[in-house]
């Protein structure tokens, strides 16, 4: 489901019954759970043993993740492709017992997943959802990284010096003291890079696509 499609773009990625993608998804398990409403409307908790994972006193939500997950899943062979595939299965609203028949171990996959994700600062320090102001030390070069993470905007739109302020954001005593106590400080909403590919809520979904997949 890519930004700015209408619901006849969905419907009609799976309306030709010949179509090899839909032929395949049909021989499948999972393909009736993908038909249903609850498709891409991510869980509301996480399991707590995926919880413990983030090593954080408030950890984002399911949902906040899954509009994230997109931009750090290519982190030169340090993810398991067997791993992603099942946090995004799981994201995506997928059954437990779905995945399980499918050969996932959830409760060794997920929380691996996460730990691996938090191993990368950038996602670290996006997951603790902290205001990053005061890590700038007022250097206006970093005053724009910061400004272009909180809007979700790519870095590669802003100015190579700009981008090159990360270290100077995140190794910033107000940063590590933050992560080495799980604990954030001054909370501020965390940015979604992608939030039009999942919802929250079954009603988001059906207001985009009121018709359901037959």
């Amino acid at each position: 489901m890519n930004q700015g499609w209408s619901r006849d773009d969905w419907i009609s990625m799976f309306d030709h019954k010949k179509t090899t993608l839909r032929t395949c998804l049909s021989q499948s398990c999972v393909w009736e759970y993908i038909k249903e409403d609850s498709f891409y409307v991510c869980p509301e908790e996480w399991p707590e043993e995926v919880k413990d994972a983030f090593q954080l006193e408030d950890v984002p939500t399911p949902y906040e993740v899954a509009c994230r997950f997109i931009v750090d899943v290519r982190m030169n062979g340090q993810l398991i492709p067997c791993d992603i595939a099942a946090l995004w299965w799981w994201l995506s609203g997928m059954p437990p017992f779905v995945m399980e028949e499918l050969g996932f171990d959830m409760k060794v996959q997920l929380p691996r997943m996460i730990t691996a994700l938090c191993s990368k600062i950038g996602f670290k320090v996006w997951a603790l959802g902290t205001d990053l102001v005061p890590a700038t030390g007022g250097d206006p070069e970093a005053m724009m990284f910061i400004q272009a993470l909180h809007t979700g905007q790519p870095l590669t739109s802003i100015s190579a010096t700009a981008a090159g302020r990360d270290a100077l954001v995140y190794e910033s005593p107000w940063v590590q003291g933050q992560l080495l106590s799980g604990k954030r400080l001054l909370p501020t909403q965390r940015p979604l890079r992608y939030p039009d590919y999942f919802f929250q809520t079954v009603k988001d979904k059906k207001a985009r696509f009121p018709l359901a997949l037959a």
